[in-house]
């Protein structure tokens, strides 16, 4: 049986098998860290399929493209990250950075 721990606002679950309730307008809350595996953010589309067991909820098989700032986005949402955004050349320099410490040259 999964442990299911609620804190204000938020649900975890240990275990992909929980119990969810129907809200009066039918819908359902996917548990959070369910949401964050998966990568289903806010708007997020998703296919229903019914099944003889229930309904599947998985991606769908085409998305639409995203420009990188959208991907990016999507990105700092699941990882939380709210810092400063770099550039291609600041990642890249210092990547090589840290490459020229640990092996003494230039990242090939």
């Amino acid at each position: 049986m999964p442990k299911i721990d609620v804190l204000p606002g938020k649900t975890y679950v240990d275990a992909m098998n929980a119990n969810v309730k129907f809200s009066a307008k039918g819908q359902v809350v996917i548990p959070k860290d369910v949401r964050d595996r998966y990568l289903f953010v806010n708007g997020a589309v998703v296919e229903m399929v019914e099944m003889p067991e229930g309904v599947l909820l998985k991606r769908p098989k085409s998305q639409k493209a995203v420009t990188a700032e959208e991907a990016w986005e999507r990105l700092r949402a699941v990882v939380k990250y709210d810092g400063p955004v770099f550039s291609d050349d600041e990642v890249r320099d210092s990547i090589d950075q840290m490459f020229r410490e640990k092996y003494g040259t230039p990242m090939p």
